[in-house]
């Protein structure tokens, strides 16, 4: 009998070993629509196999991310993977995060880490194109009588890097940021708002930032907040205002779940967060106003809808436009206070096109761009601003593409005429236009192959 018991425990076993084996290539979703990641980034497209050596080559890896986000019980197998890994060798399953000292987090994606210890720094290059960015976008609201503030708050390794483990932090050199200020305060008159002193002022009266997420808390918002209307009511000689002031909040410390950082091991239940809240005592005027089809566009980013919102305050001044990124969302309460309408989009570093269509539609007073400490090296230092842009790239380069005279051209290169007449003249071409649509083409040109290029035609 026992040996009978013994069988049946063994295929019983063996069941429950292959069910546990199968489950996740079950539940694995092959669709194509994939899981929600909480890794602030789409799930891995199903990969298409190209018809050529290099498509070949990179299909198996492409195919393997695919795979891994679509997995089935990826939550679940990844959240017990974090707590063995957290109980046995006391640290994180994801590379993007490291326990600190006292149950902090921090986050090490993005070349975090590496930037700390300066081992990343910028070249002179990346600067350069950095100021003339920045510039150029100064420069073109000025000429609207807009005025433009940079702003940029610091990762949370600046402000707490007494917690960071000290196998990270045997090297210390400078940061992007600290190379970013210098070089902007010896190469332009362009100011920004560098908010990294005001919350190494503050720290020491409360927690500035949460202890298992990436962000500021709302100590910290507030002391970053205070510090802009500051800076803003030394820009705008006619707009007066002044920060509330922290006597006028209510400081609550509320214990929840964790926070982002502890969402990417899937431990934000085992791990909690004290939260520390600021209630205001005196009634906020300012009113949330959700804009899902601003300007009829699509506000999508990493698989989620941004969507802009407004808060406006009838007792406000002007109006301000604020592009930004997550370190905002803390702000918007605070500042939302000061304006009579204060507009919030989340996409930092905007191209021209976007600010263009925002400004005409807001007719703002000023721009704030905020720019999170880690992003600085993600700037789309490729986008340029009318006239003042395209004129310093245009002067910059030598190559001529095409340059048509009497002496090395005829008549005949211009091709599919219509409406037009070309005959040579003593200084030139005379070109004689005839009709409702005239028209005519230039000889083929090799343009440089760059994302984009500058060409400008001169007919003289």
């Amino acid at each position: 009998m026992s040996h009978f018991i013994r069988n049946i425990s063994n295929v019983i076993l063996s069941i429950v070993f292959l069910a546990v084996l199968c489950a996740p290539a079950a539940v694995t979703n092959l669709s194509g629509s994939g899981p929600a990641l909480d890794e602030n980034r789409e799930p891995a497209a199903m990969p298409v196999l190209k018809p050529d050596v290099q498509g070949i080559i990179e299909f198996p890896s492409r195919f393997e991310r695919y795979f891994n986000d679509h997995f089935g019980l990826r939550s679940l197998l990844v959240r017990w993977y974090s707590i063995i890994k957290l109980l046995i060798q006391d640290k994180s399953s994801v590379k993007d995060v490291v326990f600190g000292r006292d149950d902090w987090l921090y986050f090490t994606g993005d070349g975090v880490l590496k930037d700390y210890c300066g081992t990343i720094p910028f070249s002179e290059k990346e600067l350069e194109l950095r100021k003339n960015l920045l510039e150029q976008k100064r420069d073109w609201l000025e000429e609207q009588g807009i005025a433009y503030l940079f702003v940029i708050p610091p990762n949370k390794h600046s402000i707490y890097p007494e917690y960071i483990p000290d196998e990270f932090t045997l090297i210390r050199g400078r940061t992007r940021l600290d190379q970013l200020v210098e070089y902007l305060e010896n190469h332009s008159d362009i100011h920004i708002l560098d908010l990294r002193k005001t919350l190494l002022d503050n720290k020491d009266r409360l927690r500035l930032y949460h202890r298992t997420d990436t962000h500021w808390n709302d100590a910290g918002a507030y002391f970053a907040y205070a510090e802009m209307i500051r800076e803003i009511d030394r820009m705008l000689p006619c707009w007066k205002s002044e920060p509330w002031m922290l006597s006028d909040f209510e400081v609550v410390k509320v214990k929840g779940k964790g926070g982002d950082l502890a969402g990417l091991i899937k431990l934000e239940e085992s791990i909690q967060e004290e939260r520390i809240l600021f209630r205001p005592e005196r009634k906020r005027k300012a009113d949330l106003i959700r804009m899902p089809a601003y300007l009829d566009r699509k506000w999508i980013f990493c698989n989620h809808v941004f969507a802009p919102f407004a808060r406006e305050n009838p007792d406000g001044n002007g109006t301000a436009v604020i592009f930004h990124d997550s370190f905002s969302m803390a702000l918007s309460p605070f500042l939302g206070e000061h304006f009579r309408r204060a507009i919030f989009i989340w996409r930092n570093n905007p191209d021209y096109f976007l600010l263009e269509d925002v400004i005409e539609e807001e007719q703002p007073d000023i721009v704030v761009e905020e720019v999170l400490e880690r992003f600085l090296g993600f700037m789309r230092t490729e986008q340029e601003f009318p006239a003042q842009a395209l004129s310093m790239e245009f002067s910059a380069s030598d190559e001529t593409v095409l340059h048509m005279t009497t002496a090395s051209s005829s008549a005949g290169d211009f091709s599919r005429r219509r409406d037009v007449s070309i005959t040579r003249g003593p200084d030139g071409f005379i070109i004689d236009a005839s009709g409702d649509d005239p028209r005519f083409e230039l000889p083929d040109s090799r343009v440089p192959d760059t994302i984009r290029s500058i060409v400008r035609v001169d007919v003289t």
